[in-house]
């Protein structure tokens, strides 16, 4: 991490659950109105936005290409790959190809031999989740993030998502 503020948002912990960098540490952040979370083993980097050279041709939730310690990394904006509505104050700040200019982090992600950077609009920190005893899912069900979670937690902040990376991944594989 290059900045103290950096580190300060990651230990800020996510409504209730106590920041904790251990067993079942989990990358916390919202994707529309949802708190999702990845696992930390999987997070390799957490940056801030980076240049980006736009893929023409890529479906619309790839947002284009950029270096991470000179390797070229896929952009997976995971609002539009789980096609969550965004706050209406984003909408108006959208690109002119209609791209989100919000985003404040790039949590680039390893697994399956993939490198992926994924769009997240605000970066909760990094805090133990315990999987329940029911792994089952309610808020994701009849959606995209159904296929890709792994199981939801309550929270004082509302419901929190936790995402299988590696599903992840191979749901959003942009397919010839």
């Amino acid at each position: 991490m290059s900045s103290t503020n950096e580190t300060d948002e990651l230990s800020s912990g996510v409504g209730g659950i106590e920041d904790d960098r251990g067993r079942n540490s989990t990358l916390v952040f919202r994707a529309g109105a949802l708190w999702l979370g990845i696992p930390s083993h999987y997070v390799e980097q957490l940056h801030a936005p980076p240049q980006m050279t736009p893929m023409p041709l890529a479906p619309d939730y790839v947002s284009g290409l950029a270096i991470f310690r000179g390797e070229v990394v896929p952009l997976l904006d995971i609002e539009r790959f789980l096609k969550l509505e965004e706050p209406e104050e984003k909408l108006r700040e959208s690109t002119s190809r209609g791209r989100s200019s919000t985003f404040k982090r790039v949590a680039v992600v390893f697994a399956d031999g993939m490198h992926v950077g994924i769009m997240c609009s605000e970066v909760r920190g990094i805090v133990s989740v315990e999987p329940p005893a029911d792994s089952g899912v309610a808020v994701a069900r009849g959606r995209r993030l159904e296929r890709i979670a792994a199981f939801e937690v309550s929270t004082k902040d509302g419901i929190l998502v936790v995402v299988d990376v590696p599903k992840l991944l191979e749901e959003a594989r942009v397919k010839p």
